[in-house]
């Protein structure tokens, strides 16, 4: 009866202390988790502001390689400005989250 409750006892221990370590690695996987989240927040701004970039490097080759009439060089470098002032405002948002 004593060996039985003493093996109870033990299994008991064993059982809190895996119970205590997974709860760590779940801490930790938590932490891990909102790291990741965060990175790819970031990494999607990222990505949308080089799309940005690139389609103004693209509008901007449209315009020095090819003779446009100035209709459309006028609307392209509109497109641009306005490309411009997106990003600007994406920098903006960027800073305040930086704060």
């Amino acid at each position: 009866m004593i060996q039985h409750s003493e093996r109870i006892l033990q299994r008991a221990k064993r059982l809190a202390e895996e119970h205590r370590r997974l709860k760590q690695k779940v801490e930790a996987l938590e932490l891990e988790k909102a790291e990741m989240k965060k990175q790819a927040e970031l990494d999607a701004t990222e990505i949308s502001f080089l799309s940005e970039n690139i389609k103004i490097i693209k509008l901007a080759r449209n315009i020095s390689s090819e003779n446009h009439e100035n209709e459309k060089a006028t609307e392209l470098k509109r497109k641009i400005n306005e490309y411009i002032k997106e990003i600007d405002t994406c920098i903006a948002m960027l800073n305040e989250d930086d704060e």
